[in-house]
């Protein structure tokens, strides 16, 4: 042990000594169960005694804790606190740094040792202009100095994980010049996406197409993760009334791990009486969830009715409704795989957070945002609504955000679009707080003629491009030609060069090598196919985003001038009819469920 060590915990392992030689000192308690053993090897029994000895309390020979101590992986330490999307991008970020030093003709371990200001600077700058993947698929790279800082975070984090050691404080500091640089020289993009966060207002408008809620701020990973053992239903004695109220309790324990293990919260949801729209209470849908799959433990409860009929028993506060044990490793927000024609809904599999952004982005194009809608949005609107309401303290704020401190929310959450009317402060006016949310929020935005997908026209229009039709005259080329080696060999020639190679070992190298070119061919021909198809995509999305644009520039000229011009048609009656030709009874009857108006009194909600 080293002397600092043995020097700090000195009064420690003094007491521990004196505690062991009290407990193996000959003057300890003949009742002691030590004392009983060694009596017992005395004892004409202790042949019986050793017999019944378990296999359990014997350890393992020396050489297995030696294998412990070798095998041991210290840089993999501390993936283990990390999550596997940081895994990933770490593991990105490791590929770019090898390619590089492949491309230099360097050695990994030499590049490492022998880093500089001057080999970043180049890394960096070599970073910015792939546009290839490692599988050769076509890629945007590094267009905005946000992306930069992090590509460089992301390496600086590998360099320690692979050398075990930090990149010394000045190269760091030189780094951020060299980004700055290298974001002058590339022309990188130093705007920032418009951060509004989707307060509940908006989150109405959008859930008029998704009909989907959260509120509680957590991140999606930790949402999309959530299980059945992680939700407690419980009715709950209300001070204020003589119906007890449903309490759902949420526990979050996939959540971000970078700076260690984070206890996990737990939030309660209390049912709101009175609710003025079903769309933002997240119990009519859950509650259909666990009466769809039959999920309470007790077998009385499986309808509404038989819930809302129970109530807290005297002397006690609550009136637990555990789920079923069976159910506890089920995931609550599943996907849905196709089995056979029809639809199965896999509780097994969790819904992934690509496939949450993905239906979030759509939907947010469908209700009309101009702003890309992603789930952290909800994340920031939670945790501006927590630092605004005065029950929520700093303390308080962190632990539900999990935060180190409440300069994480000044930094990264906290909008930029200053919220407060400081015109009518400043002169001492009623501020005007409902226009100020409006403006800052995401629903001004919000235009149901804006484009969100191209028409057919617009969509077959690519490929007339010139650098498409070059790709699919050379789609149609290696075609022909992958078609004729295929025709050669399934053809007479082929049939009787199969022949002599079964024959012959010199005819069989020649058949061999026939097929191998076929082979060939044929990868050529899917690598170009597979190159097309993702030329067209990346198309269509250019082709929207010029159309998005120059919609968003020649629209409003175009609105006013028709409004002047007396020619405004309101054409929401007859949207709403040709929408609801897209909708199944099942569909319009749930919608209408939930879009309805809730009664005026406690008795006629709970029915």
């Amino acid at each position: 042990m080293p002397a600092s060590h043995a020097a700090d915990g000195s009064e420690f392992c003094n007491s521990e000594s004196d505690h062991a030689d009290d407990m193996f000192s000959d003057d300890s308690d003949g009742n002691t169960d030590v004392t009983e053993e060694t009596d017992s090897e005395d004892s004409d029994d202790s042949d019986d005694s050793d017999g019944e000895s378990s296999e359990d309390d014997k350890l393992p020979p020396p050489e297995h804790y030696e294998a412990e101590e070798t095998t041991l992986d210290v840089k993999r330490l501390r993936q283990r606190r990390l999550r596997k999307a940081a895994v990933d991008n770490m593991d990105r970020v490791r590929d770019h740094w090898h390619q590089y030093c492949e491309y230099m003709r360097r050695d990994v371990l030499d590049a490492y040792r022998t880093l500089s200001i001057q080999s970043i600077k180049g890394f960096l700058s070599w970073a910015c202009d792939q546009r290839r993947s490692k599988g050769g698929r076509r890629r945007p790279g590094i267009q905005a100095v946000s992306s930069l800082r992090t590509f460089w975070k992301q390496f600086s984090q590998l360099y320690k994980q692979d050398t075990g050691e930090s990149i010394d404080p000045l190269t760091m500091a030189q780094a951020q010049d060299v980004i700055e640089l290298i974001a002058d020289e590339k022309k990188l993009s130093r705007e920032k996406r418009p951060g509004e966060p989707m307060y509940i207002d908006d989150l109405a408008e959008y859930l008029r197409v998704l009909l989907v809620a959260g509120v509680t701020g957590n991140r999606p990973d930790a949402l999309t993760q959530l299980q059945y053992r992680d939700l407690e239903l419980t009715l709950v004695r209300d001070p204020h009334s003589s119906a007890p109220r449903l309490c759902v309790g949420l526990t979050a324990h996939f959540t971000k791990t970078f700076l260690g293990m984070k206890d996990a919260n737990t939030f309660w949801l209390p049912e709101i009486i009175y609710d003025p729209t079903l769309v933002l209470s997240p119990h009519v849908f859950l509650l259909g969830m666990l009466f769809h799959i039959q999920a309470f433990k007790s077998p009385g409860i499986r309808r509404p009715e038989d819930l809302y009929s129970l109530g807290v028993l005297d002397g006690l506060n609550q009136q637990e409704l555990p789920l079923r044990d069976d159910l506890a490793d089920l995931f609550v927000f599943c996907s849905a795989v196709r089995e056979g024609g029809g639809v199965r809904i896999a509780h097994e599999i969790r819904l992934t957070t690509a496939s949450v952004r993905t239906r979030m982005k759509k939907g947010g194009e469908i209700t009309g945002f101009q702003q890309a809608t992603k789930p952290y949005v909800l994340r920031d609107a939670a945790a501006k609504g927590f630092n605004e309401s005065p029950d929520v303290s700093d303390s308080l704020q962190n632990l539900m955000l999990q935060h180190a401190s409440i300069d994480t929310f000044l930094k990264h959450y906290l909008d930029r679009n200053i919220t407060a009317d400081v015109l009518s402060i400043y002169r001492g006016l009623e501020p005007q707080k409902a226009l100020m949310r409006m403006v800052c929020s995401m629903s001004q935005s919000i235009d149901p003629h804006r484009p969100w997908k191209l028409t057919p026209e617009q969509s077959r229009s690519v490929n007339d491009q010139p650098h498409i039709l070059k790709i699919a005259r050379r789609v149609a080329h290696l075609k022909k030609r992958r078609d004729s080696t295929a025709s050669l060999l399934s053809g007479r020639v082929g049939q009787r060069y199969r022949r002599k190679a079964e024959k012959n070992r010199r005819w069989e190298a020649k058949y061999r090598r026939r097929v191998e070119k076929h082979e060939r061919r044929d990868e050529r021909y899917h690598k170009a196919v597979r190159r097309l198809r993702s030329e067209k995509q990346r198309a269509r999305v250019e082709l929207k985003r010029k159309i998005l644009e120059r919609y968003r520039q020649e629209q409003p000229v175009i609105d006013s001038e028709r409004q002047l011009s007396g020619k405004v048609v309101d054409e929401d009656v007859r949207g709403a009819l040709e929408r609801s030709g897209y909708m199944t009874p099942e569909q319009m009857i749930m919608i209408d469920a939930v879009l309805t108006l809730p009664p005026k009194t406690p008795e006629a909600e709970l029915q």
